[in-house]
């Protein structure tokens, strides 16, 4: 059995290698990318705006689904304790940061 098909481990893997699996991930990647990109820190909606020009699938996905989409990633960064993103809220929406550089 496994925990996710885009991190295919096992239910019995330890924090650790989850994290080091999610650490690889696209989704992961992509995120640390785009927050590269903007000087380390983005709010919510800017995101959602980058994931939704390049999920190109035909019809393209609602702006509700991309939000969905969104929140999982973050929600996945929170459960696992990921030192290199800070996710807070200074005033309504989410404000994520990358404290650090990550590398491939």
């Amino acid at each position: 059995m496994y925990l996710s098909d885009f991190l295919n481990i096992s239910l019995n893997s330890s924090i650790d290698d989850i994290k080091a699996a999610f650490r690889c991930s696209k989704a992961y990647l992509w995120l640390c990318d785009v927050l590269k990109k903007h000087n380390n820190e983005m709010y919510f909606g800017s995101i959602s705006e980058r994931l939704h020009e390049i999920l190109v699938n035909d019809p393209k996905p609602y702006r509700k689904e991309i939000k969905e989409l969104q929140q999982n990633l973050l929600n996945w960064i929170v459960e696992l304790g990921m030192e290199t993103i800070t996710i807070d809220s200074p005033n309504y929406s989410q404000r994520i940061v990358l404290k650090q550089v990550v590398f491939k």
